[in-house]
């Protein structure tokens, strides 16, 4: 149950009785600048603060928050289709599994603003929603993209920096939020929830779509599929056994990351056990190259493309034993090896762009010391300019 106000004048609170087993509760406040139009839309700063409370409702509550309790996001977004802009959300997560609302905070793309969050006993989840204006003003906007963290502990009085939405977009395996995430098996269930459109800082990132699917196989035979971008929930039979993945989407938000498709191959067997899940061996491989304010690079000269392979954290160990990557500056019809050195724990591949004004799509391929394998193609990965 939620109690919203616009002041703490119009809001109350009593607790009636005994503690309650199981119960939880939490107060937050969310502050910002209000603007001519009588909205926070664009706000220059944001304040975020939240407790949570375990067994009890207070009976009135009073807090006095200084600036030492507070951490300092410097917080940087992207450009985006020109008809679509942002909404910025920072969502409290308190142990043991407390959560809170979120005031939505409209935002031009490209911006940036400086965030305060409470940083004492809370966690902060921010996301980042690219949205349309519906045509109805009754009507809620439409979400064309969401860029999302899971709950984060800040530090109080310690600043960090951070960017949203910026390139390139593509497959990427974060820290979960949920046991399920992001491919598992409990019992004899797999479970695919993979986000397929991430940003170069590393957030995880779901897309609009206009054609998608997502299809597993055991052996060569096709245990099911859904027309979901990354998603799927497939029943198998308990034997160990090979199986391969595949998801493909197009879509037409923009220009960018106009393809994703990717085939994954993992062993898999039944998981004993209620609620256990089984983060199954799969990776990503991430490139994250240095691009301008519009995703783009330079034409015509040689470029550097840091990458690395990010495995699903809690699966089994395995280690990287073999990595290629090519490039297509001709939409994926023609692609050609591009050099690769190590660097550090990841590998830079050297590439050179051609002179005329374009695209560059990415597709890589890697195996684990377990066998395990991932092949994975970007369309337009990045603009040249």
């Amino acid at each position: 149950m939620s109690l919203w106000a616009s002041s703490f004048k119009e809001l109350t609170t009593l607790h009636v009785g005994a503690r309650g087993e199981g119960f939880t509760s939490s107060i937050g406040s969310q502050w910002a600048k209000e603007g001519a139009e009588g909205d926070i839309a664009n706000t220059p700063y944001f304040y975020a603060i939240a407790e949570g409370f375990v067994g009890r409702l207070p009976s009135g509550y009073e807090k006095d928050v200084r600036k030492a309790d507070l951490a300092t996001l410097r917080s940087e977004f992207g450009t985006a289709p020109e008809d679509l802009y942002g909404e910025r959300m920072l969502f409290p997560a308190m142990e043991p599994n407390i959560g809170g609302s979120a005031a939505i905070v409209p935002t031009d793309l490209p911006g940036r603003r400086t965030e305060y969050v409470y940083a004492r006993g809370v966690r902060w989840s921010p996301e980042l929603d690219i949205s349309k204006p519906s045509e109805d003003p009754e009507e809620f906007p439409e979400i064309y993209e969401v860029l999302f963290q899971g709950p984060t502990k800040y530090r109080a009085g310690h600043v960090y920096k951070d960017t949203w939405h910026e390139g390139p977009f593509g497959p990427g395996l974060p820290t979960q939020m949920w046991p399920e995430q992001w491919v598992s098996r409990t019992g004899d269930f797999l479970i695919v929830d993979l986000p397929l459109y991430g940003d170069g800082a590393g957030h995880a990132g779901y897309s609009r779509t206009d054609t998608s699917r997502t299809a597993l196989y055991r052996g060569g035979e096709l245990v099911g599929e859904t027309e979901y971008s990354g998603f799927g929930f497939f029943e198998l039979p308990p034997e160990r056994a090979d199986y391969r993945l595949e998801v493909a989407d197009t879509r037409s938000v923009g220009d960018l990351t106009t393809e994703v498709r990717g085939v994954w191959t993992f062993p898999s067997a039944h998981v004993p056990g209620d609620d256990v899940f089984a983060r199954l061996p799969v990776s990503t491989v991430r490139f994250t190259p240095r691009l301008d304010a519009d995703n783009a690079a330079p034409a015509g000269r040689s470029f550097q493309i840091p990458v690395s392979v990010q495995r699903q954290l809690g699966a089994p160990a395995g280690k990287v034993k073999s990595l290629t990557v090519d490039v297509s500056y001709d939409d994926g019809k023609t692609w050609l090896k591009a050099p690769l050195r190590r660097d550090g724990n990841g590998w830079v591949a050297s590439v050179k762009h051609p002179d005329a004004a374009g695209y560059v799509s990415l597709r890589a391929s890697a195996t684990d010391s377990g066998g395990n394998t991932v092949t994975q193609t970007v369309v337009h990965a990045y603009r040249l300019k």
